[in-house]
């Protein structure tokens, strides 16, 4: 069966965002002054990349869903300290967005990627939590319901309010930043590429690294979040669908 393709070239950047190039704050006005008190960050990416599979239960593959949340890391840290908000910790996580009742075949090793389909193992979400965090079995439940927030959240309209992420509190003890950078990614019949580069996306800037994507759909989400009370100071989001 022939799958339903798209190739995207996503660069996402939170120097865009964060930095002072961003001109126009929409519903969230306050960001103008608000980032001025970013001097920490703590950088927190889901990457939850499912591919189809034939039969029932899909495939989760970690060994290219950490190699893919490192060059993110890498260049989103790398570009926030050179415009003054340093990453001082950033954590990688996978399946915290997913149905936690859902079953996916879960390619964790090298070794697992020659398996044939049926003998890949099948586990739950989430699939891979950063052990740097460490979280005892209560803390993982929380980050999951905390992603899970963030993923349901609808975005904010102009002239409203700001939220408050509460579920994020239990982070506050455990993090160094004053502010927490969330990066929610999702895809579906996707397979990972990267291709280095200089390269500009309608209304994103360039962080130096253009990501190639295969897929059927494709979500990016960010959230920033006072590491102090919680309050949702920013968010924006990418969607590509063929």
């Amino acid at each position: 069966m022939l799958k339903r393709r798209i190739e995207a070239l996503i660069a996402f950047s939170l120097v865009f965002i964060i930095s002072g190039c961003a001109t126009n704050f929409g519903a969230y006005p306050d960001f103008a002054e608000q980032r001025n008190d970013i001097n920490k960050v703590s950088l927190l990416t889901d990457i939850s990349v499912i591919q189809d599979i034939n039969g029932d239960i899909h495939k989760a593959d970690m060994v290219r869903v950490k190699e893919f949340g490192e060059l993110i890391i890498e260049e989103i840290s790398k570009n926030l300290s050179q415009k003054g908000y340093p990453v001082t910790e950033s954590f990688i996580f996978s399946g915290c967005v997913l149905d936690t009742e859902g079953q996916y075949k879960v390619v964790k090793t090298i070794e697992d990627m020659e398996l044939e389909s049926d003998a890949i193992p099948v586990a739950n979400p989430p699939f891979y939590i950063d052990q740097a965090l460490d979280l005892n079995a209560e803390a993982q439940q929380n980050l999951t319901s905390l992603f899970q927030r963030l993923k349901r959240k609808l975005p904010k309209k102009e002239g409203k309010l700001n939220s408050y992420i509460h579920e994020a509190s239990f982070l506050k003890e455990m993090t160094k930043g004053d502010t927490l950078v969330f990066i929610l990614t999702e895809g579906r019949n996707a397979h990972i590429g990267k291709q280095i580069g200089q390269a500009v996306l309608t209304g994103l800037l360039t962080l130096g690294t253009v990501m190639a994507w295969q897929a059927s759909t494709i979500s990016m989400d960010l959230y920033v979040v006072s590491n102090q009370n919680g309050e949702l100071i920013w968010e924006n989001h990418r969607f590509v669908k063929n």
